[in-house]
């Protein structure tokens, strides 16, 4: 068992290493925190009518359109190696 459990954490600190090194371990709460806080914000101003609505009757807000739509701009742009 302590030899699965040494490869299991050979594993994920390999992971955390090219997240670290690739940059997405900083852009990925970057990412979250952000879309979170516009909506919020936008919410705040007033932005609460509804962009679609799905087959089940959920609603989608135009504040959640929106920050989604920025948020992955703002990720799919930002430089990476190639």
């Amino acid at each position: 068992m302590p030899i699965i459990a040494g490869i299991a954490l050979l594993i994920a600190i390999y992971i955390l290493y090219k997240l670290f090194v690739d940059g997405f371990l900083f852009k990925i709460p970057i990412f979250f925190a952000g879309w979170i806080g516009m909506i919020i914000i936008l919410k705040a101003l007033g932005v609460r009518g509804v962009a679609f609505t799905l087959d089940g009757g959920t609603q989608i807000g135009i504040a959640t359109v929106i920050s989604t739509i920025i948020c992955l701009g703002a990720l799919l742009t930002t430089r990476v190696k190639e």
